[in-house]
């Protein structure tokens, strides 16, 4: 599923956790369209309008359609295409050319600042996203208040849980930033 928070114990992984879901409309597209996955946010948010100035007239309509019926827009709690929508909300990468190209466009973004605010969250990601969009900071400091907020979830995730030893896999953790600041904070 994406965003998921295990437990290893005895042989046997439980799923213990995972990030709010949020619809993705167009599915597959989204990965090549972090703006699909940021609407998919708002909409789960109730703030749709946010990510209207990213689509023309007849593709917004269209897009509603599949949210409103949940045509071809399937949940999910991938933390790969949470990042997708911060990068598109953050104007980053509203498109992209390749997988990962938003995700890397905000670790670089994170990386010119040096800010170590953060919102608190666990599993619930829409404080975080309320705050990248309201705040009048720069987009670097919004970008590293993201990967703090990433980081310090999963600290208070296994914390929750009682887990004293913690692996980070999947593909968010090739972004070195994000590794560093969760192991840091570990």
């Amino acid at each position: 599923w994406g965003g998921e928070y295990l437990r290893f114990a005895g042989g046997v992984f439980t799923r213990v956790d995972h990030l709010r879901t949020f619809q993705l409309p167009g599915g597959e597209q989204a990965v090549r369209e972090p703006r699909r996955s940021l609407l998919g946010v708002c909409a789960e948010m109730g703030r749709p309008e946010w990510a209207r100035p990213l689509f023309q007239d007849a593709e917004w309509r269209v897009l509603q359609v599949m949210l409103d019926k949940r045509l071809n827009a399937p949940l999910t709690s991938s933390m790969g295409r949470l990042f997708d929508a911060a990068a598109a909300l953050l104007g980053l990468c509203p498109l992209s050319s390749f997988e990962g190209e938003a995700a890397m466009q905000l670790e670089f973004a994170a990386r010119q600042s040096s800010c170590q605010d953060t919102v608190p969250m666990e599993t619930d990601w829409a404080e975080l996203m309320l705050t990248l969009a309201e705040s009048n900071r720069t987009v670097a400091d919004r970008a590293a208040m993201f990967h703090n907020a990433i980081a310090d979830s999963v600290v208070r995730i296994a914390e929750k849980h009682g887990l004293r030893q913690v692996l980070l896999t999947g593909g968010c953790f090739q972004n070195a930033l994000l590794v560093e600041r969760a192991a840091g904070r570990l």
